[in-house]
């Protein structure tokens, strides 16, 4: 079993990040590392997700690979406080570590343009 207290399967502060230029460290959505720090074992699931009736103006794909491109920049930049995790192996180094746990979620597969 893994040890984590708190697990939220989904949220759009990668989206937010990426329209208003913030980071995940700290930010005003609904959800940043330092708020999600507070305890003792923290995963998020970051989705890539595109709110709005019409699509951007260089294409849906440009739009996942901006936010995608955000949040490998964010994990290199807050590596000291969180773990991007692609297995089981790695959510448990997450939690050894006493870091965040973070996952890349795709909502839509409008973004990958198919």
């Amino acid at each position: 079993m893994l040890p984590f207290s708190l697990f939220d399967a989904h949220c759009d502060t990668l989206s937010r990040c990426s329209r208003l230029d913030c980071g995940l460290r700290a930010n005003t959505g609904h959800t940043d590392l330092t708020r999600g720090m507070q305890f003792r074992h923290y995963a998020q699931v970051f989705a890539v997700f595109r709110d709005g009736a019409s699509p951007p103006l260089d294409g849906m794909f440009a739009e996942f690979t901006r936010q995608t491109d955000l949040f490998f920049q964010q994990m290199r930049e807050n590596a000291d406080w969180v773990i991007h995790c692609r297995s089981r192996s790695d959510l448990q180094q997450a939690a050894a570590e006493h870091k965040a746990a973070a996952l890349l979620s795709v909502e839509g597969a409008e973004l990958l343009e198919c």
